[in-house]
């Protein structure tokens, strides 16, 4: 960093992805154990040690460099924004210079799959109802979640795994959102529509692609690890879906539409 930060409020030491930690060192336990049967076998001895126990080391050595390089990453919260230390190289984002949070979950728990395709929304965990809604729980169950922290090219992403994720976080969110609401607004005002990413707010309507919907007719946003679903009053199926990673500033956006749903006083 070129400008003197303040001391960090909080530090976001980074983690090892459970899934592919877990994944690599059952592997390598799998071939181990199948190494150590083996052997007491005379037959089998020789074959196992030849395919199995090379399997084995490689596996395990894949989940041990997936902890080591997890752990030589580090991110710290300060009162001017986000840096992150990454194997001697360093990022840092002043809150004023982020414009987007980009949200990407990901959960095999809930998965429904059928004739070859997803069907279904993973892990349904939040609701707005856009007319009235105090608040948004957005899938932070997910097995993994990646919180990608946007200033024009530089990126920091905020992983799940790392700890203290969600408090670190929930600073972010409040140091940031309430600038990117108000340049949201000033823009749906100024030029009569605010987009992000496929979707775009205007005045009486929100547009999914080359969907819309009316705002007097939107009942609700209903937000999954997978999928945003713009629901219809009335209606049984969405209007329109789109994937949640593709939309940048989420809670900006349901902020917005919160805003242009309600009744006017």
């Amino acid at each position: 960093m070129n400008d003197p930060w303040s001391p960090p409020v909080l530090d976001v030491p980074a983690g090892a992805s459970r899934v592919l930690f877990l994944a690599f060192a059952v592997a390598g336990g799998l071939f181990a154990g199948l190494v150590l049967v083996a052997s007491f076998d005379s037959e089998m001895r020789g074959p196992a040690w030849v395919i199995a126990g090379p399997l084995a080391a490689i596996a395990l050595g894949v989940a041990a460099l997936v902890r080591k390089r997890a752990h030589a990453r580090r991110i710290t919260i300060h009162e001017e924004g986000i840096v992150e230390h990454d194997r001697g190289h360093t990022t840092s984002l002043r809150y004023d210079q982020i414009d987007a949070i980009q949200l990407k979950t990901w959960d095999l728990r809930g998965a429904h799959v059928a004739g070859g395709g997803v069907v279904g929304a993973i892990t349904t965990a939040a609701i707005r109802t856009a007319a009235n809604a105090e608040h948004t729980a957005l899938p932070y169950d997910a097995a993994q979640v990646y919180v990608t922290l946007r200033a024009g090219d530089r990126t920091i992403v905020l992983k799940k795994w790392d700890k203290s994720w969600l408090p670190a976080y929930e600073q972010i969110r409040a140091r940031v959102e309430p600038r990117l609401l108000a340049v949201a607004r000033g823009e749906l005002a100024r030029a009569g529509a605010v987009e992000f990413g496929p979707v775009r707010v205007r005045a009486d309507e929100i547009a999914i692609k080359n969907k819309s919907v009316p705002m007097g007719e939107l009942e609700r946003i209903d937000v999954s690890a997978l999928q945003i679903a713009f629901r219809r009053r009335g209606k049984r199926l969405p209007a329109a879906t789109v994937p949640t990673s593709k939309v940048p500033n989420l809670h900006v956006l349901l902020d917005l539409v919160g805003d242009r749903s309600r009744p006017s006083a």
